[in-house]
């Protein structure tokens, strides 16, 4: 079981665990859907991960090598608490619930980016830096290093991929719900990105840069619902499909089998070992 306390970051809770930035990403994907680690965490805030650990032999013994998967993860919080069981989705696939069955997947990431910096919201009006004067901020900015992965926040079609006046590099997508999403000042696009191809959720479309009007490297996100621009934030999407009702059983076992161990477990003692020799 690991252990860790927000102070200031994820990074900073789990700093203290061999390759626990690795672990806090991993974290991060658990609950990208519910959770969004730079906004949301607040001082005090407690984790605990259940995760799989291998190790490789040699002349000194067993020597840790990575993180596996997370078989079980809670979060509570100041605001609110969160939890994630691996299990089989529908199709026979690994996916996280929560206790009561229900998917952690959302139709929609909350974030194009798996960890970001918000440097500016969405708002009706705003300085603009470069033009000089008051204008609608119709998305949101997340700042971070040139060349960061973006991902398609849900599955769709490309719409456009290219240069676009002041967005610079931009890729825009069509979702199903006449829901459009929109990525600008790229660096570059990602190679299979064009005009007509689809897209998965999560599949990297292209890289955060500094082209177009922009100050900084930053990746502009902008969203549109049925034709008009919404605040990427503030919207609320549909989960997954549940625990298949013939493996409820199962997975009801899983979640108490599991749930005895969270609290009671000592920092970096290891629940699910697989040796590895080299």
């Amino acid at each position: 079981m690991v252990h860790g306390t927000i102070d200031s970051s994820l990074f900073g809770a789990l700093q203290h665990e061999d390759q626990g930035a690795t672990l806090a990403m991993k974290l991060a994907r658990v609950f990208a859907w519910d959770i969004d680690f730079y906004q949301d965490p607040r001082k005090g805030d407690q984790i605990e991960i259940l995760v799989e650990r291998s190790y490789i032999e040699t002349d000194d013994g067993l020597v840790f090598y990575e993180f596996g998967e997370i078989l079980a993860a809670r979060y509570v919080g100041a605001r609110e608490s969160y939890d994630a069981y691996l299990f089989e989705d529908e199709d026979g696939d690994p996916a996280y619930f929560n206790a009561k069955g229900q998917s952690l997947i959302r139709d929609v990431l909350r974030s194009p980016l798996k960890f970001q910096r918000i440097t500016s919201k969405f708002t009706n009006r705003r300085f603009h830096p470069i033009l000089k004067k008051n204008k609608p901020h119709r998305g949101v900015d997340y700042g971070a290093p040139v060349n960061t992965p973006v991902m398609a926040v849900a599955k769709g079609k490309v719409i456009s991929a290219g240069r676009n006046g002041g967005a610079g590099i931009a890729v825009e997508l069509q979702h199903r719900g006449q829901m459009v999403t929109q990525y600008f000042h790229l660096n570059k696009i990602a190679k299979g990105v064009k005009r007509g191809s689809a897209v998965k959720q999560g599949q990297v479309i292209g890289y955060v840069g500094q082209t177009g009007y922009a100050t900084a490297p930053h990746l502009h996100f902008g969203m549109k619902l049925r034709g008009k621009y919404v605040d990427p934030l503030r919207q609320k999407f549909e989960p997954g499909l549940p625990v298949p009702s013939h493996r409820m059983p199962d997975f009801t076992a899983l979640v108490e089998n599991l749930s005895e161990q969270f609290g009671v477990g000592s920092m970096g003692v290891e629940v699910a070992e697989r040796q590895d020799s080299q």
